[in-house]
């Protein structure tokens, strides 16, 4: 089985969802305890880290489970929702310390594993004006460590998911393989 590490795992949805796919998760990370918590019990093979991302040393992960296929994982939201537009008193985006840490964080871990697919999710709002740098900067991350990008936001109920929700979703993928195509949408608005 293909094996990934999640990183801002939560409780595993995105795992769950790879999982399903043929998937098995061998390391996961969160710096929340009850959300490891979670994970641990519908993920009890895998291993969990509750700490900051900033702490782990991915190229230590690798050589603990081998190749990794894929790393997947949302960095938390907040800074890139619609809210900071009309917040005076928080920056938005990378201008964010959490904003550019995490989003760095995520292109570290991405270039230690150097896995050879990685699939990264955020709210609508992550392409929207505001936030240009940090789309830049997924961009630019990509291209430097060897991957060319898919992204779009997408409507789960378009896929046949019972809620209207919006997602910034991106693929990357090692620029020797096949390009990521999303697939059609099953279920109109």
């Amino acid at each position: 089985m293909p094996k990934i590490v999640s990183i801002f795992s939560g409780v595993g949805g995105i795992d769950t969802g790879f999982k399903n796919a043929g998937f098995e998760t061998v390391f996961a990370n969160d710096n929340w305890e009850n959300a490891c918590n979670s994970f641990k019990k519908n993920f009890p093979n895998a291993e969990v880290v509750c700490s900051s991302i900033a702490d782990i040393d991915f190229k230590s992960v690798r050589k603990k489970y081998g190749e990794i296929e894929g790393l997947v994982g949302g960095p938390p939201c907040p800074p890139f929702s619609k809210s900071r537009f009309y917040r005076t008193d928080k920056k938005r985006g990378i201008e964010d310390e959490s904003g550019f840490l995490t989003v760095s964080n995520y292109f570290r871990a991405l270039e230690e594993l150097n896995p050879k697919f990685f699939f990264f999710e955020n709210v609508a709002g992550f392409v929207f004006k505001p936030h240009k740098a940090a789309l830049d900067m997924v961009k630019e991350e990509s291209e430097r460590l060897g991957y060319k990008i898919s992204y779009r936001v997408i409507n789960a109920a378009n896929y046949g998911v019972p809620q209207i929700r919006q997602r910034f979703i991106c693929i990357g993928v090692k620029k020797n393989l096949p390009d990521f195509e999303f697939p059609e949408e099953t279920h109109s608005e």
